[in-house]
């Protein structure tokens, strides 16, 4: 009688995965402005309570 194989492929094996950058860090100057800002916003204190109509009127500008 033959005997088979069955060992199972990890799928993730088999995907292809995008490659990280050796630094993760801001590339160019704009990226260092504005991760100074989020952190700058982070660091500011607690945050405030927004509405729905916050987000409507902030969609309508953007748009």
């Amino acid at each position: 009688m033959q005997a088979f194989n069955l060992t199972t492929i990890d799928t993730l094996e088999l995907a292809h995965l995008p490659k990280v950058p050796a630094s993760e860090g801001p590339r160019n100057e704009e990226d260092s402005r504005v991760l100074a800002l989020v952190l700058e916003g982070m660091s500011s204190g607690p945050a405030l309570p927004l509405d729905e109509v916050f987000f409507a009127e902030l969609d309508a500008i953007v748009s």
